[in-house]
């Protein structure tokens, strides 16, 4: 098993969805007016947000006659970005499909990739599996509606066979996979 204690991944996971909610929106004229530069740069490296999003705040901010204390964003940003480039949160932002932003600096960059890739390995199975079953059902629904007079009836049945031997054979893979991640990310963590 991956995490032993379910409500500490119950809590972190609580938190991170709460960072990314007030992250992702757009920076008012109050905030701006507030100046708690340390505390956006926090949000924002805690959400994993690229220094591209201290541009799009510099513009609104500077509307209102603000200018943004770099110092003390980027510091705030510096401190939420330990807190955000962990192998946990690689593996669960792959695992999801979420973008590498390559936010990461350098001394932990490896093992956030490296889990990064683990997680986004099994997105990417649990996507082919995801459209071969979606093949299927558009094969079974064809096959319901043919009948054995119909050119493509015979043909359909075969084509429902392969994908569903296609199937079984990624969702074997996919176990595989995932005892494979389990290991490999046990000895990321044990890394220090």
């Amino acid at each position: 098993m991956l995490v032993k204690n379910n409500s500490y991944l119950y809590c972190l996971g609580l938190g991170f969805i709460l960072v990314i909610i007030a992250a992702c929106a757009p920076i008012s004229k109050e905030q701006c007016n507030l100046g708690d530069w340390y505390g956006i740069g926090l949000s924002d490296g805690m959400a994993g947000h690229t220094l591209s999003r201290l541009t799009q705040i510099q513009k609104k901010c500077a509307k209102t006659g603000v200018v943004v204390d770099l110092n003390q964003y980027k510091a705030g940003r510096s401190e939420g970005l330990k807190q955000f480039c962990t192998p946990q949160t690689a593996f669960s932002r792959g695992s999801k499909g979420y973008s590498n932003n390559n936010v990461c600096p350098s001394n932990v960059a490896t093992k956030f990739n490296t889990a990064y890739g683990y997680g986004y390995a099994l997105y990417a199975q649990k996507k082919k599996i995801k459209n071969i079953d979606s093949e299927i059902a558009n094969v079974s629904q064809d096959l319901g509606e043919a009948t054995e007079q119909d050119d493509d009836y015979y043909r359909l049945q075969r084509q429902l066979r392969r994908l569903a031997k296609e199937q079984s054979r990624l969702s074997v893979e996919l176990g595989h996979m995932i005892a494979k991640t389990e290991i490999a990310m046990a000895k990321l963590l044990s890394q220090t």
